[in-house]
């Protein structure tokens, strides 16, 4: 039971004795104990201190740059959110960043920044949001907006060919081929859905 009236150090002393006491449970879960996601934000560092206090087994994964851009893959590009390589070495290079902006002496809002940029870097215009835009906009009495990302997973494939033509880059979507790419997925789409309708 947690006694709500304790001072801070009988609060730590309690976080000690309760890490130490769920030790047995976390390694039978792993032989490196406890696995802690460590974001660099004060909560993480907080737990990442007391575990490290408490003298038992555990493993921190400074992963906060890969589980964003898992996150944004997931949405953004589902054909890349299994690339675990390419997710590592892109959150690696993002932390990298990160400390090195630190280390020379900006602040956390200017170093995530920089840490941004290298993990983004090439992601920001997304051919599968494209072809959700588009099932939204042209192609919702065929397709319920609630369908229109797994449908746009089935259409990727037989888009390919199409986005290769282009050179797509970050800012595409302000390019004048923007539309001209639109028009073609447009034209693509349609030959796919009245097929699939047949």
């Amino acid at each position: 039971m947690i006694q709500t009236n304790m001072n801070l150090e009988e609060k730590i002393g309690y976080s000690i004795r309760l890490i130490q006491k769920a030790e047995k449970l976390a390694l039978q879960y792993s032989p490196e104990g406890f696995h802690l996601a460590f974001s660099r934000g004060k909560d993480s560092q907080t737990l990442h201190e007391l575990t490290r206090m408490a003298g038992v087994k555990f493993h921190a994964e400074m992963s906060y740059f890969r589980l964003n851009l898992l996150s944004f893959l997931r949405d953004a590009h589902p054909d890349k959110a299994n690339e675990l390589s390419f997710i590592a070495g892109r959150g690696d290079m993002a932390a990298e960043a990160y400390s090195e902006a630190i280390k020379s002496g900006l602040d956390h809002i200017q170093a995530a920044e920089i840490a941004n940029d290298t993990l983004f870097n090439g992601l920001h215009f997304s051919p599968y949001n494209i072809i959700v835009e588009i099932l939204w906009n042209e192609f919702s009495d065929e397709v319920s907006p609630g369908k229109a990302g797994e449908t746009a997973k089935e259409l990727m494939p037989e888009c390919q060919a199409i986005f290769a033509k282009y050179n797509l880059n970050d800012d595409y979507a302000e390019t004048t081929e923007y539309q001209s790419l639109y028009t073609e997925l447009v034209g693509t789409i349609l030959i796919l859905l009245e097929n699939e309708l047949q």
